[in-house]
């Protein structure tokens, strides 16, 4: 496995409502492939608009994963596009090799099926593994398209390898080795952010601070020092809204820490996850939760995620279904075994109708 500094990073591009169950499906294949995976709802906050944001993540990215389902989408009046179209172009102008596209079934809006008529003539190629109708058909045809493109991307490089040099230049599509970038951390890096994450201080500053903290891990290693750890564990004492970003930004340490150093890391993580998981009523507190324990979730857990699927109450479930951590968990632990003796146990449809669908998830190898 490479460093985190290695790491290839893939943008999911689409529309975020009606297709949030598919966004994290496709982000949990990519997140099992090795990958960093961007969003913009989980950017940082910035100098700059909405719109430049989105722009510089759509160009700058590895990988672009569009995900086009049956809505346009908002078209904000400076446009005259729609966010994903304009990521869309953005990403292809940029390296129309590095663009993977997935339809969804159905009938699309008059001014989607437009869009999606000029993506399918742009340069042929996006639309092979047919349209997906559910959240594992997508996360199978991610997987297998992004391991056919990588494998592709190797062979490129090989190529290129075996060409004699001409010069020193470094070849085209070289990442430059980042892992050295990441500092340790000194006490003015600390400095700067004591006061706003302090539990006295203001609500606002706090949630900005964080999501400084997490732009700031990519240079320094924050995450190794025990005080910061304590800024987020403060914070998931506060507001919904703050309790998400401090989960979001220990999302960020995993995906960017040193080998050395995950095995506490995950340790810390698996702790914060599992509390914040057990105790939420907030249906984003505890879908974020779930996305952090998913990436350090043990057979220990099985208990816990079970509990959750026959306990939750519908409007709470239904915005956090376990898909992502029994799947990891099902080659380390009975998880089918489990879930068919919770379905014994119960009379209630909508519970049954849950672990059926949990059940069909696991069942296919994603």
């Amino acid at each position: 496995m490479p460093g985190a500094g290695d790491r290839l990073t893939a943008f999911i591009s689409g529309t975020q409502q009606d297709l949030s169950t598919e966004r994290e499906a496709a982000a949990a294949a990519l997140l099992r492939l090795g990958f960093r995976v961007l969003r913009a709802e989980e950017a940082p906050s910035a100098a700059a608009s909405s719109q430049s944001v989105c722009a510089h993540l759509a160009r700058s990215c590895d990988l672009y994963v569009g995900i086009f389902g049956l809505r346009y989408g908002s078209t904000p009046s400076d446009l005259m596009m729609s966010v994903t179209e304009m990521e869309f172009e953005l990403a292809r102008k940029a390296d129309p090799s590095k663009v993977l596209v997935f339809r969804q079934a159905g009938d699309p809006d008059s001014r989607q099926q437009e869009f999606l008529t000029r993506v399918e003539n742009f340069a042929g190629g996006y639309f092979r593994s047919g349209r997906f109708d559910s959240p594992t058909t997508l996360s199978k045809q991610v997987r297998e398209a992004v391991e056919a493109w990588r494998s592709e991307r190797v062979r490129k490089a090989a190529r290129r390898q075996a060409r004699p040099r001409t010069g020193p230049a470094t070849p085209r599509g070289q990442r430059e080795d980042t892992s050295a970038r990441r500092r340790l951390a000194t006490e003015d890096d600390l400095v700067q952010y004591r006061a706003s994450l302090s539990p006295t201080a203001d609500p606002e500053e706090r949630l900005s601070a964080l999501k400084d903290v997490a732009t700031s891990s990519n240079r320094v290693r924050l995450e190794q020092v025990a005080e910061v750890r304590k800024w987020i564990e403060d914070a998931l004492r506060g507001r919904p809204v703050l309790r998400v970003q401090a989960l979001l930004t220990a999302r960020t340490f995993l995906g960017v820490t040193e080998p050395e150093f995950r095995d506490n890391l995950q340790t810390w993580a698996l702790g914060v996850a599992r509390q914040q998981f057990d105790k939420a009523r907030d249906l984003t507190v505890k879908a974020e939760a779930l996305n952090l324990l998913s990436l350090v979730v043990v057979p220990e857990d099985l208990d816990r995620l079970i509990d959750h699927v026959v306990e939750s109450p519908r409007e709470l479930y239904s915005g956090c279904r376990p898909l992502y951590a029994l799947d990891v968990l099902k080659h380390r632990a009975p998880v089918r075994q489990q879930l068919y003796a919770a379905r014994r146990e119960t009379e209630d449809s909508e519970i049954r109708r849950r672990i059926d669908e949990l059940v069909e998830y696991i069942r296919v190898e994603h």
